[in-house]
């Protein structure tokens, strides 16, 4: 985090990937990395699979790990959304959107204490990073989790279909923007 504040131009974002074998304890350095700072843990592993921990993500994972071509489901796709999703436009525009409608719904939830009744603390206690960790990776109560992405879903297309109305938006990423917004729409 040091390096991307001193030097902001030269990432994408403050962001990073953790990636090894099973078993390497990704899991338990990233549980404690959490009690240093904000930390939201989506995990994609398949549901299906009896092992690992802490559990598939609800929703997200399913929304984030859907293609357009499933999001088209059979529809014939115009060149140019072919074209936007090779230059990968398409994962950019939805990807960037998540972020910013979960970073909007979290900050909303720890300000309105919905975070804090979640993970079953006093809402007279002062935030602490933990309760992030507590809230996506062990869930006490795994109704609110569903309902925090459902609301991040939510806030995600309504994101997405409001660039593709605003001008501004139009004029800079041109047609190519209103063509993703159609497909994450459907």
């Amino acid at each position: 985090m040091d390096l991307y504040k001193e030097n902001k131009a030269g990432y994408v974002a403050p962001c990073t990937s953790l990636v090894t074998s099973s078993l390497m304890g990704k899991t338990r350095l990233m549980k404690e990395l959490a009690n240093y700072g904000p930390t939201v843990y989506i995990c994609l592993r398949k549901s299906n699979e009896y092992y690992g921990y802490p559990e598939r993500s609800p929703l997200i994972a399913d929304f984030m790990l859907a293609g357009f071509e499933q999001i088209e489901k059979g529809r014939s796709m115009d060149l140019k959304v072919i074209i936007a999703e090779k230059s990968c436009l398409l994962s950019t525009i939805k990807f960037s959107a998540i972020m910013e409608a979960t970073i909007e719904e979290l900050a909303t939830w720890i300000r309105n204490k919905q975070l804090q009744k979640a993970v079953g603390v006093s809402e007279t206690d002062n935030f602490q990073y933990t309760w992030l960790w507590q809230f996506f990776a062990e869930p006490e109560r795994p109704e609110e989790l569903k309902r925090f992405w459902e609301s991040v879903i939510t806030k995600t297309l309504s994101i997405i279909e409001t660039g593709a109305k605003d001008p501004k938006i139009r004029n800079r990423y041109g047609e190519s923007y209103v063509l993703c917004t159609i497909i994450l729409m459907f």
